[in-house]
């Protein structure tokens, strides 16, 4: 594979409380580590510079793509709905038996399409079946985020925009 380039390959560095970082990556080896991490950061920098999101959100993004790349133990080109919904229910509340919060799901769910909409371009998916042979797929669909759907459907705005109609009966009465 001689189009990848590498990247971070120093040692972990020493975080602020003087532990080691760990790769969130390490499951990975060789070209499918250094071509994951390529992909991240190119995702990371389209945020950045041609979003034109916020830095705060673009690390939150990045960190919730890593968490569920870890849960999954799999390439990001390998992610399946079930990786997904394995994840959500791998937060559920072991003492209380609750899930995430609607919000908290809505959050994750943002940062996997926002992924999987940068991973599923054309050119991207056509390099990644040249060096792997996979096809990327869809991951985060209208089904395993449903919980976001259903919390919403119940929302009623507390006001609306008056209709001419009305605002001529307003200026009528």
């Amino acid at each position: 594979m001689s189009n990848l380039r590498t990247i971070n390959t120093a040692l972990p560095k020493e975080s602020a409380k003087g532990r080691r970082e760990v790769d969130p990556l390490g499951f990975l080896t060789g070209d499918a580590h250094t071509y994951a991490e390529n992909l991240l950061s190119d995702w990371y920098a389209n945020m950045l510079h041609l979003q034109k999101n916020k830095k705060i959100t673009c690390d939150s993004h990045k960190a919730n793509m890593l968490r569920l790349l870890k849960h999954a133990s799999v390439p990001p080109w390998a992610l399946k709905k079930d990786h997904v919904t394995k994840f959500f229910e791998s937060r559920i509340n072991k003492r209380t038996g609750l899930p995430l919060a609607t919000s908290t799901v809505a959050v994750y769910c943002s940062s996997f399409r926002s992924f999987q909409s940068f991973a599923l371009e054309l050119d991207r998916v056509n390099e990644i079946v040249r060096e792997f042979g996979i096809r990327p797929d869809e991951f985060i669909t209208e089904e395993n985020s449903i919980g976001v759907r259903k919390e919403k459907s119940g929302w009623a705005p507390k006001a609306w925009a008056l209709s001419e109609e009305q605002i001529d009966l307003l200026k009528g009465a």
